[in-house]
């Protein structure tokens, strides 16, 4: 469990389900015996390199996602998972690390790639990963006193403007953009009204 081998979380799918075994239990089984402390201290070291993982399968160095790449992981660590009862939460994980997704040449968001990828999955479970991820990306904000929702309109517009460049092609992907952009609108009207009470 070393940074040398999260390196190769991104290109083993077999390494991805190992690791999502290690933390989740499969879907309707039990826990049969308390963890040992050796099993809780592989399954927070485990946890800790899934969520510094942030590369999307299929990267290159050029800030672009080869598709064909991209897909074969996918096929492999998402059979892999079904078959180990792991499959929503590898959705789901998958979903988290799409956020990272580099932009189109065009500015757009996310890359072309990971846009098929998201429609392709389809679930409720990518989908909702990949908006928890958008939003955890952001991390801790700073802002004056009396700033307050213009960050959260500045990125509302942003997402709705990646989720009008989807609409036609991916709509799926355009819809969960559009839920973003309307999480930071709700976001932006209670920070105004914090700011107000000040």
């Amino acid at each position: 469990w070393t940074k040398s081998v999260h390196a190769n979380a991104v290109i083993q799918p077999e390494f991805f389900v190992e690791v999502l075994g290690l933390i989740f239990r499969p879907k309707g089984e039990t826990r049969e015996h308390e963890p040992s402390e050796e099993e809780r201290l592989r399954a927070r070291n485990a946890y800790r390199l899934l969520m510094e993982w942030k590369d999307v399968p299929g990267s290159t160095s050029k800030q672009t996602v080869d598709e064909a790449l991209l897909n074969a992981w996918l096929r492999t660590a998402r059979t892999l998972a079904a078959e180990k009862g792991l499959d929503e939460i590898a959705d789901s994980r998958i979903g988290q690390v799409f956020a990272f997704a580099p932009n189109e040449s065009d500015g757009t968001w996310p890359c072309t790639p990971v846009r098929d990828a998201l429609e392709e999955i389809g679930t409720d479970e990518v989908f909702h990963g990949f908006e928890i991820g958008i939003y955890n990306k952001r991390g801790i904000v700073s802002k004056s006193l009396r700033e307050g929702g213009a960050q959260e309109r500045t990125l509302e517009a942003m997402y709705l403007g990646y989720s009008v460049a989807c609409q036609v092609d991916w709509p799926q992907t355009a819809a969960s953009l559009r839920r973003v952009a309307e999480m930071y609108e709700r976001e932006a009207r209670r920070e105004d009204t914090e700011a107000m009470l000040d």
